[in-house]
């Protein structure tokens, strides 16, 4: 795991301005992949949810989401997709039931804001690629249209 000065050094390099949350957030995990396999994973999740909620929140201030609100977004959207990908979960989540749920804890969003948070991962797939079964996108035309024009790079170490 790297260094948290190193990881917060990493996540300021982004710049998020103009990125739906859902796509910034897979970008970022895309580029800071998540070792399941190692014992600090759940820590390694938590640290870059948080540094990504701070940056995220400095990158749109225009949204009016607070970063505690970006935090818990980030976490109803992770758990989402693992609800919608799991064929373990048969009575996957609805659209109404994400709304509702987060609505609890967003509190200055829209809920055509939140709506668009569940199309996006209902249509694109998982914002975090960590022991999911089935493919990273669920539609890979409209994935292509959604994350067109959004890269995401690191500069080589």
């Amino acid at each position: 795991m790297l260094r948290p000065q190193v990881l917060r050094g990493l996540v300021n390099l982004k710049d998020f301005r103009n990125y739906s949350l859902p796509n910034a957030l897979r970008g970022l995990f895309t580029e800071l992949p998540v070792q399941s396999s190692e014992p600090s994973a759940s820590a390694f999740i938590h640290l870059l949810v948080g540094l990504f909620s701070e940056r995220f929140t400095q990158c749109n201030p225009d949204l009016g989401i607070t970063r505690d609100e970006i935090y818990l977004l980030c976490f109803s959207m992770i758990m989402l997709s693992v609800d919608l990908w799991s064929p373990s979960i048969k009575n996957k989540m609805s659209k109404r039931e994400f709304i509702r749920n987060t609505r609890q804890v967003a509190t200055t969003t829209s809920d055509e804001f939140l709506g668009n948070l569940y199309d996006n991962v209902y249509i694109v797939g998982h914002v975090v690629l960590i022991d999911c079964s089935g493919p990273p996108f669920r539609h890979s035309e409209v994935k292509a249209i959604l994350v067109r024009n959004q890269p995401l790079s690191l500069p080589a170490f």
